[in-house]
């Protein structure tokens, strides 16, 4: 009899994940319309992009909240980091806070794929959720609903062809410097028609950002792996244990396009409990496994080192030598390799101790679990149900009028 009961409480728990989740996309998306509604009317720029900043901090809101409910237990979530002081991990009201410069980038590790789930509730952390841009493949803009949403997040959607990707990339990275300057579209500022903004910084104008990119371009499965391992042989590197060597053109093109205004670099290595060295996160952890069967990593493990821009060998956008251009690049490789070895090492110690952390390190640690307000949650569905009950007594007046 229990049997039943349960498979019950399942089917009926997945339901209301299915009808909760759709009904809240839905509703950004109808939020994000009336912001754009508005601002063709208004002709304010500036207000457009603090309200998509809105629906987009909404998302993770929805994300995040869907896959708590849907979880048949706690997600605890470990942060770690020997650069991170006490002062900017902390806690207000029972939520985990960080104290993080407005313009960042992050880079990490990818093994499932809600990896970057977990990066965007990190950055609502900081107050940077509504701020979030994701390099994504492509194929995801063409989503029903989603991928409108997506587009208005001005996500930056790759084709994997390096022609085409550098002229999309380098579009939406320079509006993205130029909305951080103050001197971009968000403040109703246009670009020459070279696609260059003007120059300048008006920091009272500014807005922030976090850049999220995953420099090994897809999950770490057998197939990824084993391509990886004939790469490794013909580049004639040595393939890591635990994660897959990274693509460095993305990555440097990125850091050379902001620059300007980035404050700090984030190198970011997760783990995943329940999954053993000899094992894929991406089959244990799967979409319909995290979002409708409810099984998720009962610990994500965070471990966050923070870069300083001027002691990585980024090199410069424009050459006039090509052997120049060449010897910066393997610089960067070889930086980028390091990194990635250190990152590797990292994953060998939380298959070996369940943490990131060793016993002589010094590290700030806080420990916490993948939660949302409650009163945020709600704010999802707001406006659609502000602009049906105005809509509800426009038709009672015109009737009663009419």
């Amino acid at each position: 009899m229990k049997e039943p009961v349960v498979l019950l409480f399942g089917i009926i728990k997945t339901v209301i994940v299915i009808a909760v989740f759709l009904s809240g996309c839905v509703s950004i998306v109808f939020t994000q319309v009336v912001g754009l509604f508005i601002g063709k009317i208004t002709g304010s720029r500036d207000f457009v992009q603090g309200w998509m900043s809105r629906t987009k901090d909404s998302f993770i809101v929805l994300l995040t909240g869907v896959i708590s409910f849907a979880s048949h237990s706690s997600i605890n979530i470990r942060v770690s980091s020997s650069d991170l002081t006490r002062e900017r991990l902390y806690f207000v009201d029972g939520m985990l806070k960080l104290k993080v410069p407005a313009h960042t980038l992050a880079f990490a590790n990818h093994q499932i794929y809600t990896d970057w789930v977990f990066l965007w509730w990190l950055a609502q952390c900081a107050d940077l959720g509504g701020f979030v841009y994701i390099i994504l493949k492509a194929e995801l803009s063409k989503l029903p609903l989603l991928g409108f949403g997506m587009k208005c997040y001005e996500f930056i959607f790759l084709t994997r062809k390096w022609d085409h990707d550098k002229f999309t990339m380098g579009r939406q990275l320079r509006m993205i410097d130029a909305n951080a300057r103050g001197y971009g579209p968000a403040n109703g500022i246009d670009c020459d028609s070279q696609g260059n903004w003007p120059q300048g910084v008006d920091s009272e104008k500014g807005w922030p950002y976090q850049l999220i990119i995953y420099p090994e371009g897809t999950n770490l499965s057998a197939n990824t792996r084993d391509k990886t391992e004939k790469y490794a042989a013909k580049a004639g590197k040595t393939p890591f244990r635990h994660v897959l060597l990274p693509r460095t053109t993305g990555l440097r093109f990125s850091l050379l396009q902001l620059k300007d205004t980035l404050q700090e670099v984030y190198d970011i290595t997760v783990g995943y409990s329940g999954v053993r060295p000899e094992e894929y996160g991406q089959d244990i952890y799967t979409l319909y496994q995290a979002f409708l069967r409810g099984n998720n990593p009962k610990l994500v493990d965070i471990h966050v080192r923070v870069l300083k821009l001027d002691e990585i060998p980024l090199g410069k956008l424009h050459y006039d030598d090509p052997e120049e251009e060449a010897r910066d690049i393997e610089l960067f490789e070889k930086w980028l390799y390091r990194v990635w070895e250190d990152k590797d090492n990292l994953m060998e110690t939380f298959y070996n101790t369940g943490s990131f952390m060793s016993e002589s390190a010094h590290e700030a640690t806080v420990i916490t679990s993948l939660k949302v307000s409650k009163l945020k949650f709600i704010q999802i569905f707001y406006w659609p149900l502000i602009s049906f009950m105005f809509i509800r007594c426009l038709y009672i007046v015109l009737r009663w009028l009419l």
